[in-house]
């Protein structure tokens, strides 16, 4: 099946999938849970889906390499930017929801750290 040259060795969004075959977003995501029912595949994260042999990194959404990133010590948005790469306004919308749910705490502006 198509799905199966995709997933071989990297994990594959299902909005990427969807967009290279021309399929709707949903009727892709119907088919890649259908086949995670089946057992062929696993989810990794939402509209995230890999092989069952799949053995990577799994920390492949904002928030876990946030997260990640925030480990060890403190740090200002810009270099969690650098860190993890990206844009800075995704990145600060992810960092205001993390403080909002308690995981982060605004040490000043634009510094932020992980909740012991």
């Amino acid at each position: 099946m198509i799905y199966k040259s995709f997933l071989k060795n990297n994990p594959i969004k299902v909005k990427e999938f969807a967009k290279k075959y021309n399929i709707d977003y949903i009727r892709a995501y119907k088919l890649f849970y259908w086949i995670k029912e089946k057992g062929e595949i696993k989810k990794i994260s939402n509209g995230i889906f890999s092989s069952v042999e799949y053995n990577g990194p799994a920390n492949l959404t904002l928030k876990s390499k946030i997260e990640e990133a925030l480990s060890k010590n403190h740090a200002s948005v810009k270099e969690i930017v650098n860190i993890i790469g990206g844009k800075e306004k995704p990145i600060s919308t992810q960092l205001g929801k993390l403080c909002k749910k308690g995981i982060l705490k605004r040490e000043k502006r634009g510094t932020y750290r992980l909740i012991d």
